[in-house]
């Protein structure tokens, strides 16, 4: 979720990939989480006009809940998975390092085609079905957006991961554009890469809606102990300021695939 009003820019001692910086409430790392985590690497293939969806989950506790989630499962994953969706791979949220929403999980999906998703939203059953998901989730934060040409993701166990999204301030909408592009040539020296970035997606919350366009980008690196090293890059340090004014909220996540 957002961590400052709409359009307004981020202070850079808060965000901006800033996890080092713990006087800040909402950016205080939350601890490590044990993950049965994959010993070969995972490769996920697509092709042009398949769909791809990146789910962040945070489950709400309780029985009822529980009941709430189970029912679901039994109800809407047959209903989707007639039309195509499958369920490609899941990640464990390791660790928060910036933001309020601290989930547990990320999952990905996948359809066919938009039109076999336009078909599972045209089933009269289905808003009904959809509308459950706050009695099993206090979060799912859900973004789809189709695949523009064929590509592959491979999840190593050798590697670290990351999932950053940022909400894009309208008033200045292409600085985070400049930002990721003038930071690339950093990550890549640094031991990092873009694996994959969704550019203003579909997207659905049921906590917390946001207005405006989206972006999510996956990040491969060497190892875990390179993350918080990015932020003392040159490329870094000359495009702080493009994220403090093209940003209105941002979450960074640790996440790894597990089994």
């Amino acid at each position: 979720m957002p961590l400052t009003h709409k359009h307004a820019p981020l202070k850079l001692a808060c965000l901006s990939l800033a996890f080092l910086a713990t006087s800040c409430a909402t950016t205080e790392p939350t601890p490590p989480r044990a993950a049965a985590t994959i010993t070969a690497p995972l490769t996920l293939t697509y092709t042009k006009g398949q769909l791809i969806s990146l789910i962040i989950i945070d489950a709400k506790d309780g029985e009822a809940a529980t009941a709430a989630r189970d029912n679901y499962y039994a109800t809407a994953f047959p209903m989707a998975m007639s039309f195509g969706l499958k369920r490609d791979a899941g990640l464990t949220i390791a660790m928060t390092m910036v933001g309020k929403f601290k989930p547990e999980a990320l999952g990905i999906f996948s359809w066919p085609s938009l039109a076999a998703s336009d078909e599972l939203s045209a089933q009269s059953g289905w808003p009904a079905i959809k509308a459950t998901r706050p009695d099993g989730w206090d979060e799912l934060a859900i973004f789809t957006a189709p695949i523009t040409q064929d590509m592959s993701l491979t999840f190593d166990p050798a590697k670290a991961y990351t999932i950053a999204v940022a909400y894009i301030n309208s008033d200045n909408p292409a600085d985070y554009d400049r930002y990721m592009a003038g930071i690339e040539p950093s990550l890549n020296e640094l031991g990092g890469r873009f694996m994959y970035r969704m550019i203003n997606p579909v997207s659905e919350f049921h906590r917390s809606p946001q207005d405006g366009n989206v972006q999510v980008t996956l990040v491969e690196w060497d190892s875990a102990d390179l993350i918080p090293k990015f932020t003392s890059t040159a490329g870094y340090k000359a495009n702080a300021d493009y994220f403090g004014t093209g940003v209105t909220g941002f979450e960074f996540h640790q996440i790894v695939p597990a089994q």
